[in-house]
């Protein structure tokens, strides 16, 4: 579970970049 949790959050940071670089 807790490595579930942190996968999602590395995922919402990832998201977070790429959003960034892309804008």
């Amino acid at each position: 579970m807790a490595a579930a949790t942190d996968d999602l959050s590395l995922a919402k940071g990832f998201a977070q970049e790429l959003e960034i670089a892309v804008l």
